[in-house]
């Protein structure tokens, strides 16, 4: 394994979860692309230890599920600007981490632990390598 300067998307903890239609406008991009065409080159992609438990310590809370996907996806521009990221790395591939229960995406679960209706957000936002 070698060792790759950092994409700089983020600085300290990273990873985060995000917004379930965003992230799938992302994952249905790289889907319908031509993979032998030219995507910039993304190794890796590393999420810390805290926020990666975190969220996973919320979706035991909020969500009824049975797996996690990794998802590739290349970013959009309507992504990188919701969150206010680098425009430049739209197109760039990452993985995106979606809950799933059974072969549907997960949805969030209310105090009563009735489903609501929301599909759970997915995590995503990592530190892309190179």
């Amino acid at each position: 394994m070698t060792t790759t300067k950092s994409s700089g998307l983020n600085s300290e903890a990273y990873g985060q979860p995000v917004d379930f239609a965003l992230a799938n406008e992302c994952i249905e991009s790289y889907i319908k692309s031509d993979v032998s065409a030219a995507i910039p080159k993304t190794e890796s992609v590393e999420f810390s230890k805290e926020t990666l438990k975190a969220w996973i310590s919320n979706l035991d809370k909020t969500t009824e599920y049975s797996s996690i996907r990794v998802s590739l996806g290349l970013y959009t521009e309507s992504f990188l600007k919701y969150y206010n990221k680098d425009i430049s790395l739209t197109g760039v591939l990452t993985v995106f981490l979606m809950p799933y229960l059974n072969d549907n995406p997960a949805f969030q679960i209310d105090e009563s632990a009735n489903v609501s209706g929301n599909p759970t957000n997915p995590f995503n936002l990592g530190e892309l390598r190179p």
